[in-house]
């Protein structure tokens, strides 16, 4: 029994003993801390210089993702996949709550699963006019330097079928049919005959012959008066006057209307009564002409019957 419970002691103490030394040897780790703790911890032991340094190599890694977006976009709306950039994996990158990082890594990944997508499909056009234009709607003042792709067949909307046509109408019976003398075949007898026909040399209206030596109806025997020279050419003298005289005052009215000066005005009230005048004049001439013929006549006729 003594030899039983020494046993156990020195079991213990060995075993004691044994895990001081794995301790020493092998100490248990630190508990781990969040991102948002290390990022914290980190900035605490910072002085304002690092933390200046560190915000500056933030906002030029931030820069240089946006540019490479801005590439790989570029390179998906003008049709080059190949073009498109891999994922930006800087070093020591920003703080992992910025929200600007954050989406742009988001775009990015957008991007490069968009190529990704078109050349394990090798190059469907389907597919590649799909990601160019979800490319473009993302990125409108790129799409607006960059022409529109081109709708692959099989996304057009089929265009709409022709009307049926319509058949012609059904040819009319035999017995109704028209001949081309333009008389009714259907209709028989007497209503078959053609109007008559004039003979040749004839014609349909027909004319009455005149007589020119007859007396009746006709009494430009008897105007003695007539000359037909004379006629025309006192209407055309009265055309003449007529047409002269609505040119005149056409052109008056014209010109009146178009002056607007007083003194103009005031010349053309004097012209036009010195033109009265000399009208007046031409017809007081006139008129003596005929009464001094009139008087010489008269007096050769008194010479002559005496």
């Amino acid at each position: 029994m003594l030899v039983t419970l020494n046993y156990h002691r020195l079991h213990h103490f060995f075993t004691q003993s044994q895990h001081q030394r794995d301790h020493q040897q092998h100490p248990h780790p630190p508990p781990q801390q969040s991102e948002a703790q290390e990022d914290m911890a980190v900035s605490e032991g910072m002085t304002s210089a690092e933390l200046a340094a560190r915000d500056t190599k933030a906002k030029k890694q931030l820069d240089s993702l946006r540019q490479r977006v801005t590439r790989s976009a570029r390179a998906i709306i003008q049709g080059k996949f190949r073009s498109v950039e891999n994922k930006y994996k800087p070093t020591g990158g920003p703080a992992r709550e910025d929200k600007a990082w954050m989406d742009m890594v988001d775009v990015e990944d957008r991007l490069v699963e968009r190529a990704t997508h078109v050349e394990t499909n090798r190059g469907d056009p389907k597919t590649a006019y799909l990601a160019i234009v979800d490319t473009r709607r993302e990125f409108p003042e790129l799409a607006r330097k960059v022409p529109g792709p081109v709708r692959p067949e099989s996304l057009r909307t089929p265009s709409p079928q022709p009307a049926p046509s319509i058949p012609p109408p059904p040819y009319p019976a035999a017995n109704t049919m028209i001949n081309a003398s333009g008389v009714d075949t259907s209709q028989t007898g007497e209503k078959r005959r053609l109007p008559p026909q004039p003979a040749p040399g004839q014609s349909q209206t027909k004319k009455e012959v005149i007589d020119i030596d007859s007396d009746e109806d006709n009494d430009d025997h008897r105007d003695n008066d007539y000359d037909p020279v004379d006629d025309a050419s006192s209407k055309r003298e009265e055309r003449a006057k007529k047409r002269h005289r609505s040119e005149n005052k056409d052109n008056f009215a014209s010109k009146i209307r178009k002056t607007e000066d007083e003194e103009d005005l005031e010349y053309q009230l004097k012209e036009i009564q010195m033109k009265a005048d000399m009208q007046k004049l031409a017809v007081e001439r006139k008129l003596a002409a005929i009464r001094r013929q009139k008087k010489e006549d008269a007096a050769a006729a008194a010479t002559e019957a005496k």
